[in-house]
């Protein structure tokens, strides 16, 4: 390929010719992106915002979508409204009648299904253990820095400088 020129998958049993490769990576470089993509792709229809980011928020939460607080749903909401909704139209991998009511999939779409049908999001219970084992290594650590806080080994060499000893000594 010559400098300059741009990469495209193609699809030959698709309406759309081809897709700038550089736009699908850009779009499923974002992980709100990669879920709105399955969402949607799950339903039979189509969703409006609000679904979409109670959804959303659920999943990065890792709670039920009854268990998603005000809070919670609207930052997914903003993001959604302001950024991701918008990159996925653009690329134009979503449609919506209105502006973000009855989002869903266009016919481009299918490239986007492919590649995410082959990866694998982490699981996000597997990021709460981990910052969970974390908090506890490092609750550990510090009880034991304070147990033994007071003493520290220290050297010392006895007279005439012939031995040297490790013994406690007691901070002060």
């Amino acid at each position: 390929m010559a400098t300059g020129e741009r990469e495209t998958v193609t699809n030959p049993g698709a309406e759309s010719a081809s897709v700038d490769v550089d736009a699908v990576f850009h779009i499923l470089s974002n992980r709100r992106r990669r879920h709105v993509v399955r969402v949607l792709q799950r339903t039979d229809g189509a969703m409006d915002i609000g679904d979409i980011a109670e959804a959303v928020a659920a999943w990065e939460h890792d709670i039920p979508a009854e268990a998603v607080t005000h809070r919670q749903r609207k930052s997914a909401y903003t993001a959604l409204h302001q950024t991701h909704l918008p990159k996925l139209a653009d690329a134009g991998f979503v449609e919506s009648d209105r502006e973000w009511v009855d989002v869903r999939l266009t016919d481009r779409a299918h490239v986007l299904e492919a590649l995410l049908d082959d990866v694998t999001e982490p699981d996000p219970s597997r990021k709460k253990s981990a910052v969970v084992g974390f908090a506890l290594g490092l609750a550990v650590g510090v009880l034991l820095s304070a147990l033994f806080d007071a003493t520290v080994l220290v050297p010392s060499v006895a007279l005439p400088l012939a031995d040297t000893k490790l013994r406690l000594v007691r901070r002060w």
